[in-house]
């Protein structure tokens, strides 16, 4: 009889902890909320603006909206059926660029301002780009944008190096105008073309989107620093406005990145293919493992704080940076229970703040900007807004702010390019 109970008891425990070692935790609200902001976003209208940009590359006889429709159609019969392999549309171009001297990367030393010292036939390059410009300026006509794409890794991604392509030539254009020494005319062209970028950047609802504005912006930037420096004589300018926060909010960016890591780990749960491709693991194991709904709630807490950041002064913002803000350890049961889910957000969780000080730094070049163009301030009258206690700073032919990011991205965005051999920097 001592044998049976023991049995029985053992057989309830051993149940009971296979029951336990199957079940995930609910969503959380945090987690609940930018799920449902991707999702709801999801049933709206129909956007003829994302639809146009993705199918850009339609031939000339074809309406780009129709080839948008048909890639978005693509994709998702792609996601669907994993060995669904997508064709080539018969009716879809590439658009190049005949000059990659004036295409270079805005990151190469001395992109913008060796575009100063090439030759170019404009009204040729403006010929050859005819059709891909009159789909830009359509394209910026567009007061709305939303992605109808699912955020996944496979999902499709809009041609946005072909809006980079067409502002390079408005970066040209300013700079032939300024050889025919019709240098106010070059600054109230890029200094429109800034607004219309701003407008867009307001309106991307990816991280990519807003990311593509950022740097076209600091390019823009750079030129009309260069053309104005270079000058001289100008009429008076305005002061550039600081980024708004409808320009720099990163709201449903993050929520798309959080709902895409939320997929991928919906797809991972009880697969069979966890461990290796084709894998025949038993779904009570892996599930025994992985937890989708823990992994993901345990991240959650940072995509809120992360997409509050913005709001935040620059100050505060480069505060952060150096004492980020530390959340709850991990507890020991749910290590045990999600195993595997903690040992992937260990490997995996990418820092999002470097995505929103590129935002912050955009902003202090426009004070750079302002304070030495606008102002005709000194270097050392020029305040960091990161460092009260500091200056701007001249490194070789870039008036720069120092701050926490050192990278090649933040040099770009946070320096602004300034013709030394020109004009002498006060210091």
């Amino acid at each position: 009889m001592k044998t049976l109970t023991f049995l029985l008891t053992g057989f309830i425990v051993l149940t009971a902890l296979f029951w336990a070692s199957q079940q995930d935790d609910e969503l959380s609200k945090v987690s609940l909320s930018l799920i449902n902001k991707v999702e709801t976003a999801a049933k709206g209208e129909e956007s003829e603006a994302y639809l146009y940009l993705l199918g850009i590359e339609a031939s000339a006889d074809l309406d780009p909206i129709e080839l948008g429709r048909w890639k978005l159609a693509e994709n998702k019969k792609a996601a669907a059926q994993q060995d669904y392999q997508i064709q080539p549309h018969p009716k879809s171009i590439t658009f190049s660029f005949p000059r990659d001297d004036l295409m270079c990367h805005s990151s190469k030393p001395d992109c913008i301002s060796s575009l100063f010292t090439h030759k170019f036939d404009l009204d040729e390059l403006l010929s050859q780009n005819a059709l891909l410009i009159h789909r830009i300026n359509t394209f910026n006509h567009y007061d709305e944008f939303r992605t109808l794409s699912k955020p996944t890794i496979s999902e499709v991604i809009p041609s946005y190096h072909y809006i980079g392509q067409i502002n390079r030539l408005y970066t040209l254009s300013a700079i032939a105008l300024y050889q025919q020494h019709k240098t106010d005319s070059a600054i109230h062209l890029l200094l429109n073309n800034i607004v219309v970028l701003r407008a867009k950047m307001s309106l991307q609802d990816t991280l990519i989107g807003k990311l593509v504005y950022v740097s076209l912006i600091s390019q823009q930037l750079d030129a009309l620093s260069l053309i104005i420096s270079r000058s001289e004589s100008h009429s008076p300018l305005n002061k550039i406005k600081p980024l708004s926060l409808a320009e720099k909010s990163l709201d449903m960016p993050f929520a798309r990145e959080f709902a895409m890591s939320y997929y991928n780990f919906k797809e991972l749960d009880r697969n069979p293919d966890f461990w290796e491709p084709e894998g025949q693991s038993s779904p009570w194991i892996t599930r025994s493992m992985f937890k989708p709904n823990m992994t993901i709630n345990t991240i959650s807490p940072s995509f809120l704080k992360v997409m509050q950041l913005v709001e935040s002064s620059p100050i505060e913002f480069s505060s952060y940076l150096i004492t980020p803000e530390e959340y709850e350890t991990t507890p020991f049961y749910s290590v045990v229970r999600n195993y595997v889910g903690t040992i992937l957000l260990n490997i995996q969780t990418p820092d999002f703040s470097e995505y929103v000080a590129r935002f912050f730094d955009l902003d202090a070049k426009i004070i750079l900007f302002n304070q030495f163009h606008i102002n005709e301030l000194k270097t050392s009258q020029i305040i960091n807004p990161y460092y009260p206690d500091e200056h701007a700073y001249m490194n070789e032919n870039k008036l720069c702010f120092s701050g926490i990011k050192e990278k090649e991205y933040a040099l770009e965005q946070r320096c602004l390019l300034i013709n030394t051999l020109v004009q002498a920097i006060p210091q």
